[in-house]
């Protein structure tokens, strides 16, 4: 529960962040017509904040199954579920992913 509470903390602060560039950029004064078909629409907070909570869940399902697999000792199995979660495009947690390596070399060492 730990580890969803900082994955949502920092995903909550990368979205202000962005959203504070996007609004940076934007100014009032600004009389540029931007056409809908070159540029997607942007995301409200809310969806990004849905995406986010989706991403948490992803982390905790996936070393949630690399954590079982581990312990009934389908190692590669486990070895498979830390490494896709340590080598995701998405942000993570410095502390998580140090978690996540350690796991998986655990589960290296004894394979």
């Amino acid at each position: 529960m730990e580890d969803a509470m900082i994955l949502l903390q920092t995903s909550k602060s990368l979205a202000t962040a962005a959203l504070h560039r996007e609004s940076y950029c934007l100014s009032d004064d600004s009389f540029i017509l931007s056409t809908s078909a070159s540029q997607p629409p942007s995301m409200t907070e809310s969806e990004i904040v849905s995406q986010m909570l989706s991403q948490i869940k992803i982390f905790i399902r996936r070393r949630t199954a690399a954590l079982a697999a581990f312990d009934a000792g389908l190692y590669s199995e486990s070895i498979r579920h830390f490494s896709k979660i340590v080598e995701s495009r998405r942000g993570a947690p410095q502390s998580f992913l140090a978690y996540c390596l350690i796991r998986r070399a655990s589960a290296y060492k004894s394979a």
